[in-house]
This record gives structure tokens, C-alpha cells and sequence, in this order.
């Protein structure tokens, strides 16, 4: 898994790595991911995780 510490900050703003939304997501679609292995002993899927996390990580639109 990638942690915070592989990714590369944007910027510094006091002193505290700053991250760009696209990169929070990316971290956080590859939390949701390992989650979903540890918790189901690796008995889900590839194809079954991604398409659990594109179902979470899907941005509504219907009140657009």
C-alpha cells in the first residue's frame, strides 16, 4: 500500500505537507482497497473491489 510518505506534497503551508484532492483520492480509493482484503481474507476479487470502490468513489451528479 501507498502511504502519505510516498506521496509527494503539492506544496508546504506551515510547515505541514500540503496534498491535492486527486492525490487524497488516489490515497484514499488504495485505503478502501486494503480494507476491503484484510477484511475479507482475500477471498473478494480484483474485479469485485474495483467495483466496490468505483461504486463508493462515483461522484454524484444528480442534483446538477
Amino acid at each position: 500500500m501507498t502511504g502519505l510518505k510516498d506521496i509527494k506534497p503539492v506544496a508546504k503551508l506551515g510547515g505541514q505537507p500540503l496534498y491535492s484532492a486527486e492525490q487524497m483520492q488516489e490515497y484514499a480509493k488504495e485505503c478502501v482497497r486494503e480494507a476491503i482484503i484484510l477484511n475479507s481474507g482475500g477471498a473478494v476479487s480484483d474485479d469485485m473491489i474495483k467495483r466496490a470502490i468505483d461504486s463508493v468513489f462515483t461522484e454524484d451528479t444528480k442534483n446538477d
